[in-house]
């Protein structure tokens, strides 16, 4: 054998990625872009407050509730969701043939979020239409 310590490491490493999952390699994070029309507009995202236009790496595996709003605005909110992802899908898979892989599951690489963009068109309060007259 040329390099008999080499071969443990070696091992340790495809034993981590057979057993882990490859979700477990993904990235945790996805980049999230939010625009509006009216940019000096304030936005939340899970009610922290950020600057228009915000572009930012955030977690793949979280409901993110974003709000949109500027004083004689209507207010906008729109909600975020996850779902598993193909990698996600194939440790599914890998799972139900090998049993072990179901450990990338557990990572949020799993995941991606529902939309990466979101663009707000924020209407003047005084163009809202009255119904009824």
């Amino acid at each position: 054998m040329i390099f008999p310590n080499k071969a443990p490491c070696f091992l340790l490493l495809a034993a981590a990625c057979i057993f882990c999952g490859c979700s477990a390699f993904r990235s945790s994070t996805q980049t999230l872009s939010i625009t509006s029309n009216v940019p000096d507009a304030k936005i939340k995202l899970n009610a922290e407050e950020h600057a228009l236009p915000f572009e930012e790496d955030v977690s793949r595996s979280t409901v993110w509730n974003i709000t949109c709003e500027k004083e004689g605005y209507v207010f906008q909110q729109q909600i975020i969701d996850y779902h598993l992802n193909t990698t996600g899908w194939l440790d599914l898979v890998g799972a139900a043939l090998i049993d072990v892989p179901i450990i990338g599951l557990f990572f949020p690489g799993a995941f991606s979020l529902e939309t990466t963009s979101v663009h707000f068109e924020l209407q003047p309060e005084g163009d809202a239409v009255a119904s009824g007259d």
